[in-house]
């Protein structure tokens, strides 16, 4: 059998996936901890939380803005549009 270059992202890929199940199947098995380490990790995770939230809207306004700002400057050869060949 002879390696193939092409096979290495494919096939890394799927390992990738597959270690990454492995190893979140084996958090979640896990034990959780004490009360007040519950306590704390569900703190963490509201600030996690509110922060994403935050991220995202932040993102969102900023994509909106550069959409609006290409839309208006970027010259119409690039929208698309075709010149005639002088």
């Amino acid at each position: 059998m002879t390696f193939e270059p092409w096979l290495m992202a494919p096939l890394s890929a799927i390992v990738s996936v597959l270690v990454g199940l492995y190893f979140c199947r084996y958090v979640d098995k896990q034990d959780s901890g004490t009360e007040r380490m519950k306590e704390i990790s569900g703190a963490i995770k509201q600030g996690a939380d509110a922060f994403i939230k935050r991220e995202y809207t932040v993102l969102a306004i900023f994509i909106t803005v550069v959409a609006v700002l290409i839309g208006i400057f970027l010259p119409e050869p690039l929208l698309g549009e075709r010149q005639p060949n002088a």
